[in-house]
């Protein structure tokens, strides 16, 4: 098992819901031993926002910013992995309220040559009103209101009889996925080029897949509950797409649009 963990979160522009995630870790049964927020251009409520929960935090927590300039989450993610000094890291989005339990559930289930990605809840509109109006992370009853209903559920017995190891790229998501540090920082991260909604996580996880690790499907296990926003409209093809095709295509265990080596 991981002897120290960084949870990294990826944020934009809701502060309310980055404070309910804040709030959701400090609640966990294995405190994280550094945060990292990758915020891919956030306003001054934001950054109030993490101001206040430093305070709060017994262990560091960085906040790595960039300006505003479209969908460039890929980059500010590099920024924050190339300065995490820790063996595992744990990353989700900043709209992803974590089970008590969520931190010790991925250390558990940690092991080398693999990497991690989880199931997340759909919460309701309604529920997740409910909770940034109250501000409180009271998630009684949650299931009345929600999709992905048995993603929300945990359970040791049910967890080791569902959750599955291969190398496929199904259900590669990064709002639930961890990882040995080092093996991130040995495929170069993320593509830089990737700009836009969506793939930059399962071209990674692709390149790790061609490194020879493993990706473990956790069920049961690891939950994360995701607060309701609107959908981001996909009109076409997704750009990011021929990117995907070619790592595929060519086998990649690297980007060069990724973390640099150090001079």
């Amino acid at each position: 098992m991981p002897t120290d963990v960084t949870l990294l979160i990826a944020t934009y522009n809701w502060p309310e819901a980055l404070a309910l995630v804040l709030e959701s870790v400090l609640n966990q049964s294995r405190l994280p031993d550094c945060i990292c927020i990758a915020d891919d251009g956030s306003g001054a409520k934001t950054q109030e926002t993490i101001a206040f929960y430093q305070k709060k935090f017994a262990c560091p927590l960085k906040h790595f910013w960039h300006p505003d300039d479209g969908f460039q989450k890929t980059i500010i993610l590099n920024q924050a992995i190339q300065n995490i000094d820790t063996q595992y890291t744990i990353q989700i989005d900043g709209d992803c309220i974590l089970h008590p339990n969520f931190i010790e559930d991925h250390l558990l289930a940690a092991q080398k040559n693999q990497f991690i990605h989880g199931s997340r809840v759909f919460l309701g509109k309604g529920f997740t009103k409910k909770l940034l109006e109250d501000s409180n992370l009271n998630l009684k009853f949650w299931f009345l209101d929600a999709k992905n209903v048995l993603n929300g559920f945990r359970s040791n017995l049910l967890s080791g009889l569902f959750s599955k190891t291969n190398q496929n790229l199904k259900a590669t998501r990064g709002c639930n996925f961890s990882f040995w540090t080092k093996d991130v920082l040995l495929a170069k991260g993320y593509n830089q080029n990737m700009k836009g909604w969506g793939l930059e996580d399962t071209e990674l996880s692709a390149r790790l897949i061609h490194r020879g690790l493993f990706k473990k499907q956790l069920k049961f296990s690891g939950l994360v509950y995701h607060l309701d926003h609107p959908k981001n409209e996909k009109k076409g093809e997704n750009p990011n797409l021929p990117i995907l095709e070619n790592t595929l295509k060519q086998k990649l265990t690297q980007t060069p649009f990724g973390i640099k080596d150090e001079a």
